[in-house]
């Protein structure tokens, strides 16, 4: 039993790091959301942007962010120890940033799985291995989707002015984890 254990947990670290890497890929700036912490003035803050305007962002504050691998793995690293990179207000401004505000009826209905959660709030195409969120949601509450599914490692973005899941399988092959966490 502890040895299934042990190998569980190392396939769903190694899609959270195989996810992290196609995010946060130079190739795939424009089309993917991150989900980080930021500080500023002494506060840290939860803030959803896409991967193109964080690195637009880092790289205005300091060139090395240009390089690819520096700027993917200075955040992962922020990802993984759970700390703000540290952006000021007026440059969180200049960006489409949201900040995260816990919503309760989005974690009711994460806490009752994926799946749910992904009729509730998307038409979903099996098929296609693509979702689209519904015309009918809350645009207050789609900070809190995009967080829950981006810890979920969905490969969410804009496609026609619409939030959308790009794949909706890529973990799949690594783990049969507890779809609610």
């Amino acid at each position: 039993m502890l040895i299934k254990l042990i190998f569980a947990f190392f396939l769903i670290q190694n899609c959270r790091e195989n996810y992290l890497d196609n995010v946060l890929d130079i190739k795939n700036f424009s089309h993917y959301y991150v989900v980080v912490n930021v500080s500023s003035r002494g506060r840290v803050s939860e803030i959803v942007l896409l991967n193109l305007d964080l690195n637009s962002l880092l790289a205005a504050q300091d060139s090395s962010y240009n390089n690819k691998d520096y700027y993917k793995n200075f955040v992962k690293d922020k990802i993984y120890k759970n700390e703000g990179i540290e952006i000021d207000d007026a440059d969180l401004e200049k960006y489409n940033v949201a900040i995260i505000h816990k919503d309760k009826y989005v974690q009711s209905i994460a806490d009752k799985g994926k799946k749910y959660f992904l009729n509730r709030f998307f038409n979903v195409s099996g098929k296609y291995n693509y979702a689209e969120l519904k015309n009918n949601v809350d645009q207050g509450m789609v900070p809190s989707i995009v967080e829950k599914l981006f810890k979920w490692n969905y490969f969410v973005g804009i496609v026609e002015s619409k939030v959308s899941i790009l794949n909706m399988n890529f973990c799949d092959k690594y783990s049969e984890s507890d779809d609610r966490h």
